[in-house]
């Protein structure tokens, strides 16, 4: 949904931290750090994106401060 609704890229998503993201009303966005050419963007969250991520949380996956969003290996 990340992808498909903020314009995110593979690579993005692997290195996207619980810490860059804010999801509350008012200030829903992202924060890529070294995205495509090494740059820093922000990205703004849609209501389904956003509905998606929190249900994604509650069921208590990378709850924890610095994780990433994506298992490795």
């Amino acid at each position: 949904m990340l992808m498909l609704r903020c314009g995110l890229r593979v690579q993005e998503i692997a290195h996207l931290t619980v810490d860059a993201v804010e999801l509350e009303y008012g200030r829903r966005q992202i924060l890529v750090a070294n995205g495509k050419g090494a740059k820093d963007r922000v990205v703004y969250v849609s209501e389904d994106a956003r509905t998606a991520l929190l249900a994604y949380l509650r069921n208590g996956h990378r709850k924890r401060k610095g994780y990433s969003w994506c298992r490795r290996g």
